[in-house]
């Protein structure tokens, strides 16, 4: 969309400043490569690739995974909205929005659970989801950091 991804949702706001990248091909090309990089630019951790897709970068696994499934949530919020126009979003400031959800975008999340762990960036929601894999049979051995919240009384 010309528009971009407009900040309509708060999964949109989640995401911070994001970048675009008017994406010319594949990446055999060391100029194309540098542009990429420097379109991205160091604190952003979400990129359109205009025509083509995204690129979401994270410190770790978890907190990419978490920026490529809020960005497709945001962007699938914000095509639904469209239905009803592009002149009948409302959209606020977005420099305002930003600084009220800063904070929940980059701080660690204190989880209250029994054992009082600190959850960084995307390290909650990834482990749900692959419990969500693990409960289906795929076995994908991923390290919890609660291995025992769905022990049944019998195994604890």
């Amino acid at each position: 969309m010309k528009c971009g991804l407009l900040p309509i949702s708060q999964e949109a706001l989640l995401l911070g400043e994001i970048s675009y990248h008017p994406y010319t091909g594949i990446l055999v090309d060391q100029a194309e490569r540098e542009a990429i990089g420097k379109n991205l630019g160091p604190k952003n951790k979400v990129m359109m690739l205009q025509n083509h897709g995204i690129v979401a970068c994270g410190e770790t696994v978890e907190e990419a995974w978490l920026n490529t499934y809020g960005t497709i949530h945001a962007c699938e919020i914000q095509v639904q909205a469209m239905a009803a126009g592009l002149d009948n979003l409302i959209v606020k400031d977005v420099k305002e929005l930003w600084e009220r959800t800063a904070g929940l975008q980059w701080d660690t999340v204190d989880h209250q659970t029994r054992t009082n762990l600190t959850w960084e960036s995307g390290q909650m929601e990834f482990e749900a989801m692959m419990r969500q894999l693990d409960r289906q049979g795929y076995q994908t051995g991923y390290p919890y950091k609660l291995p025992d919240v769905y022990a049944t009384p019998s195994q604890q």
